[in-house]
């Protein structure tokens, strides 16, 4: 295994990103992405190796709101019966590779735009999705997630808050979950289709590790939650476009 100063630069950076997702409940699986194309890792290997790292990440987080009592059970079990089957399914996809990077640079460019609007509107009164609607999105974003290789967080919670179907703070223990679950789908039909998973992952998994414990203890009241979206924006709008040029 190679662990030259470019490979340290990259782990010092996914110990940052896995810190600061983690203390807004966020896996961070875009993000891994967007840097493992920076730092020009192989098309077949970022899939499976971000969501390793998203699952950790998301597993602390998942794991910290339910044990404060913020999982709202109500309004995260519709879309997981639609996500959970959809992300196995997009994970047994094996896209060329060239399809697979413009997609990936589609996705990357949507997001980072999504970074720079700020989703905070206020619904006095919020109400979940009627069951149909909630399995047909879950399902969308579950087949996107497991063909891409992320958890589908960052989808789902604008869409919870501009929707009305949840306040911001369900909006982001129900993403936790939903996150954590969908790469857990994704990565077990990427293992069962024998896709190549990068050797380093266990010193990669380490240290996100490390990071989401340490940004789970931080909390989002310590971030200006909207300079980080700022500043992750910039990285995958970079990754986007080097992706397409």
């Amino acid at each position: 295994m190679e662990f030259d100063a470019t490979f340290l630069f990259l782990l010092g950076l996914l110990l940052l990103v896995a810190a600061l997702y983690s203390a807004v409940g966020h896996g961070g699986g875009s993000s891994y992405i967007a840097l493992f194309v920076l730092f020009g890792l192989a098309p077949s290997v970022i899939r499976p190796t971000a969501l390793i790292l998203n699952i950790l990440v998301a597993g602390v987080g998942a794991w910290n709101f339910y044990r404060a009592g913020h999982i709202d059970k109500r309004l995260l079990w519709p879309f997981l019966i639609g996500s959970i089957p959809a992300a196995f399914a997009g994970g047994l996809l094996q896209l060329d590779a060239g399809v697979y990077k413009k997609l990936l640079a589609v996705f990357l460019l949507l997001v980072s735009l999504r970074l720079f609007v700020r989703f905070d509107r206020n619904n006095a009164l919020v109400q979940p999705p009627k069951l149909p609607v909630a399995v047909l999105v879950g399902a969308l974003i579950g087949f996107v997630s497991g063909v891409l290789g992320i958890g589908g967080g960052i989808i789902l919670s604008p869409i919870i808050i501009l929707s009305a179907w949840g306040n911001p703070k369900q909006a982001a223990s129900t993403s936790a979950l939903f996150i954590l679950l969908n790469s857990m789908a994704g990565l077990a039909a990427i293992q069962l289709s024998q896709q190549v998973i990068d050797p380093r992952i266990y010193v990669m998994a380490t240290v996100v590790l490390v990071g989401g414990i340490a940004g789970s203890f931080m909390g989002s009241r310590k971030l200006d939650e909207a300079a980080l979206n700022k500043v992750l924006g910039v990285v995958m709008l970079v990754a986007g476009l080097k992706l397409l040029f």
